[in-house]
This record gives structure tokens, sequence and C-alpha cells, in this order.
């Protein structure tokens, strides 16, 4: 691509979103990323944060599914979207102040917890060490009780934040995506500045999170506590500077008559069941959104456990999320070469298979230093598998449905899979170790690239048809279905669905 090219498309009317996604998706992944290593400093062991996530992301997945059709139904994506960020905030503040770290349980206690802990990991590492183990696990150093009672606490925070995230993804790929209208091949490079964004907060925090660490001796045992308030308070100042940016979109807004309204809400529940009846859609929705999505929770949830294991710091982490980000900011770049020589399915199946070759990666790594050479396979491989599925969406879905699709198919990949992914893994992880769970989850996701590849090759077979006109079982929406207008209603009849004139 010449310089001048790219040039011209950082200048182009979807300004606004860059920026939108460069810091909330940057905010929102920075915020995964690390969640898991604040849960395991809160002494959770990894079953436990296994099954917090998975009852958070299932949650929020059903809740997530009711948002997508009610912003559609009544228009309201703009206020939506206003009102995730407020809730990211609120949330954040939560997780920044109301846990301590202190040890409230006797030094005889702790030693005795240790001992029998330390006992258990050794039963799953031929050699280990109490340096390895302090590394590996601290429930030892809390209390049954107060364990229970933080993994309560977390819930009444990470379940509102879960909703959010995917509103936060969803409503800007909607927005994006209105903007774009014919043009659904640019996504992948406006979604590649959130990507950007991603590796460059995420380095930020890192760094901030260094510079917070400490040892602390219980009861005379060495102990390593980071201390992620600062973390948070960053991402709420940033995310705060944002919101204003959302709060000045400008939809375009037209009345709409009482059966106006009433056509609108019928095409609604028309446009999901015609999509929904398609077996290629479907094939999108269940192998990429949700068990593509099993793969990718594995992954946020414990390859960063992994990393810490080995003794990789918050540095290394900062600059192999930084690889991260511009590993996807390259493939959106490219993004629409990429669907001139193939299909949108084809490049997720190809997507799953580099998450295979990642995991096998990490279940063989000796070294935390892997982790910048594999952090670069797994951001060609999210974006591939998540991005170019919305680009899918994009194409295959009516304008009057198409928030519902899109909350349907992100909340599905980032929630419902990765609550499956994650307590699935945590069991894995607890019963047979760490490296031995991502060698499993790397024969998974290489079943399911073959699956995904076949399986696209013979509905494309049976179809015959591009995947632009593929919306239902035996429909085909015309263009101005792609574009945002109802064939019976003219430009000047169109509703308020929150396109921005920016």
């Amino acid at each position: 691509m010449a310089p001048s090219n790219l040039f011209s498309r950082l200048n182009a009317s979807l300004l606004r979103f860059k920026i939108l996604y460069f810091t909330s998706i940057g905010i929102v992944s920075t915020l995964k990323t690390y969640m898991q290593l604040f849960m395991k400093q809160l002494g959770l062991n990894p079953y436990q944060v296994g099954v917090l996530l998975c009852i958070t992301q299932l949650t929020g997945f059903c809740l997530s599914i009711c948002v997508g059709f009610i912003v559609d139904r009544f228009r309201i994506r703009k206020p939506c979207l206003i009102t995730a960020f407020t809730i990211i905030i609120l949330s954040s503040l939560g997780l920044s102040f109301a846990f301590s770290y202190n040890v409230e349980t006797s030094c005889e206690n702790v030693q005795a917890q240790f001992n029998q802990s330390f006992s258990l990991y050794c039963q799953h590492h031929s050699e280990c060490t109490e340096q390895d183990f302090v590394a590996t696990d601290r429930s030892w150093l809390y209390t049954e009780y107060r364990i229970r009672y933080t993994m309560y606490k977390l819930f009444v925070f990470l379940l509102p934040l879960e909703v959010c995230f995917i509103s936060t993804y969803a409503l800007l790929d909607v927005f994006t995506m209105n903007v774009l209208r014919k043009d659904t091949d640019q996504l992948p490079f406006q979604r590649g500045f959130g990507a950007l964004g991603w590796g460059c907060i995420n380095f930020i925090a890192s760094f901030i999170m260094s510079l917070t660490k400490s040892n602390i001796q219980y009861c005379g045992i060495a102990v390593s506590v980071v201390d992620f308030s600062y973390m948070f308070i960053f991402l709420i100042i940033i995310i705060s500077i944002t919101l204003p940016l959302v709060v000045t979109i400008k939809p375009i807004e037209h009345n709409t008559n009482a059966s106006q309204s009433v056509q609108l809400d019928t095409e609604t529940l028309k446009g999901i069941k015609d999509f929904v009846r398609n077996w290629r859609n479907l094939m999108v929705i269940l192998g990429d959104g949700i068990l593509v999505g099993t793969v990718y929770g594995f992954k946020i949830a414990f390859v960063f456990w992994r990393v810490d294991d080995l003794g990789g710091g918050k540095k290394l982490l900062g600059v192999a999320i930084f690889i991260h980000g511009a590993m996807e900011f390259i493939v959106g770049i490219f993004g629409s070469k990429l669907l001139q020589l193939f299909s949108c399915v084809q490049i997720i199946a190809f997507g799953a298979f580099m998450y295979a070759l990642d995991f096998f990666g990490y279940a063989v790594m000796q070294t935390p230093i892997w982790t910048l050479v594999l952090q670069a396979i797994e951001g060609f491989a999210f974006f591939c598998t998540y991005i170019f599925g919305l680009v899918y969406i994009a194409n295959t879905t009516h304008q009057r449905s198409l928030a519902s699709i899109t909350f349907m198919f992100s909340s599905s990949y980032v929630s419902l899979g990765r609550s499956m992914g994650s307590s699935v893994g945590g069991t894995l992880v607890q019963k047979f170790g760490i490296k031995n769970a991502f060698m499993m989850y790397s024969v998974f996701a290489t079943i399911l690239s073959v699956l995904l590849g076949t399986t696209d090759l013979l509905t494309r077979k049976k179809n015959h048809k591009p995947e632009a006109n593929i919306v239902g079982s035996d429909i085909s929406l015309d263009q101005t279905a792609l574009i945002g207008q109802s064939p019976e209603l003219d430009s000047e009849q169109m509703a308020n669905y929150g396109s921005s004139n920016n």
C-alpha cells in the first residue's frame, strides 16, 4: 500500500470513530488483560477464576442479546453507548478502591495453608520450588471465607463491565458500518485502530504497574504485590477524556409515523429470522462466535497467567501486547486486499489455525521471551476470527437488525464463548496443569479450523452465491438493505439509527 493512499485513508470522515476505537477498545482490552492477574493477587485459584468469569460472561451474554434487540427496536444506539462508557467509569472506580490486599489471618494459619497448597502444587510439577509457587498461587494467604467474599464483590463490578464491554464493541462497529455503507471491506482498517489502542494503552498500563510493584513479607514468606489502583485510575482518565466524542456524535434523525414505526419493529424481527435461517450464517455464529470464542476465552484468561508463572514481568507483558496490537493493525491495513482473495469464512478458518499454532507455542515455551513472537501470532488470529466475522455480519444482515445481529455475534465471541473457555480452561489447568491445558486447546483449535474450512467449502458449492447476498435460506436482500434503507421506505423516511454525519 502506497504511503499517500494510507495517508488519505487516515484523514477520512471516520476520524472520530478511529479515535473512539483507539481509546475505548484499548481501555476495555487492558481491563480484560490484567483482570485475571488482579484476581490472582486477591487469592483466587485457576478454578475459581474460571468459575467467576464463566458466570459473569454467561450472564453478560444473555443481557447483551436483550440490549441489542432493544437498541434496534427503539433506535437508542447513541444513548446506549454513552451509558456503557459511564458504567465502565463507575465500575473501574469500584475496582480501584473496593479491595484490600491485607491478610486477616494468623501466621499459623498462613503457614498451614501454604504447606497444603504447596504440596498440591508439586503434584503437577516434577520440579517445584517455593519461589515458583509464590508466583503461581496465593490462595494460601487468605481464608476460604475471605476468598468467597472477594468473589461476590468481584461479580458485582464485573457483570456490568461485561455487558458494557459488549455494548461498546458492538455499537462502535454498528456506527462504523452505517458510515461505511457499501464499503464494508474497509471495516478491518477502521477496526485496526482499536488494535493499535490495545497495544499502546496496554503498554502504558504495564509500565504503570511495574512502578507500583513491591515485595511484602507475610509471616516470613516473600510475596510480590502490584498496586492495580493506579492502572484503574489511568484507564478512568482516558475513558473520561473519550466520552465527549461519544456525546457529540450527531445521528441522522427523521420523523416516522405510527405505521412506519410498527413496520420498522417488524423488520427488526424479520431480519433476525432471515439471518438465522441460513446455515452459513449459523456456522459463523456457532463456529466462529462460540467455538472460536471458547479458544479466545481460554487465551484471555490464562495466557498471562502462564507468562507470570515463567517469571515474565509487567514490562514484558506490555511490550508483548503492543506487538499484538501492531500485528492486528497491520492485518487491518491489508484487510480489503485479503477480502479480494479469500472469503470471510476462509479467513476465519485460517485464524483458528493460527490460534492452534499460538497455543502450541505457549505449551512448549521455556522462557517468557517467547511471548513476543506468540503475541504477534495471536494478534493475527484474533483479528482474522473476530473482525472478519463482523465484516461477514455487515455484508449479510439487514440494516434494521444490524445491531441485534452484531450484538449476537460479539456477545457469542467475547462473552458466551469466553465463559466456556475460561470455565473449562480453569478446570483443566487445576487438574492437568497449565502446560497440558494449552496443548489440549491447541488440538481443539486445529480441529475447529478444519471443520470451519470444510463447512465453508461445502456451503459455498451449495449456495453458489457471494457472501453479500446470503441473508436467509431462500431470501436475498437487494443492496438497499445493506446500506440502511428499506425497499418500502425512501431516504426521507429513514428512522434514527445512530448514523453519523461525520
